[in-house]
């Protein structure tokens, strides 16, 4: 990403750093996510079938790929899903690269669920929605 965005991230948005002393011998950096109750680009038209809700819209999710399958990214989730709740969120939403069928998959085993598509110039996205329900 330019770093123009990622500045604008760190203003606007809240943004994790994950880094492991066990993973990583030296704390590396393993993974990072952004949260904030809007989006970072708008939905145009919006694909979640329950609009008005509040939610908090995950973005720039990423796991150093060495650590993929490793569970990090789970655990990464389960952490976003706490997160929510604790802000009074309904949903987490998040959009992927229609083309990414690994991360898509990645979601889906996860409980979240594709919502329709969108385009961005030279990009088709998909759209995902967890829906948090009080008793899970």
């Amino acid at each position: 990403y330019p770093i123009e965005r990622l500045r604008a991230d760190v203003r606007e948005r809240d943004v994790y750093v994950v880094h492991d002393d066990v993973l990583e011998e030296d704390g590396a950096l393993v993974a990072t996510f952004t949260l904030a109750p809007t989006p970072a680009r708008a939905y145009e038209p919006e694909p979640w079938p329950e609009r008005g809700v509040p939610a908090l819209y995950l973005n720039r999710f990423a796991v150093d790929p060495r650590l993929q399958g490793r569970g990090v990214g789970g655990c990464r989730l389960t952490r976003v899903e706490a997160l929510a709740r604790d802000a009074g969120a309904a949903a987490v939403r998040c959009d992927v690269l229609a083309e990414n069928g690994a991360l898509r998959a990645f979601y889906e085993r996860h409980g979240y669920v594709a919502r329709g598509e969108r385009a961005h110039p030279a990009w088709t996205f998909a759209c995902y929605e967890l829906t948090l329900d009080s008793g899970r």
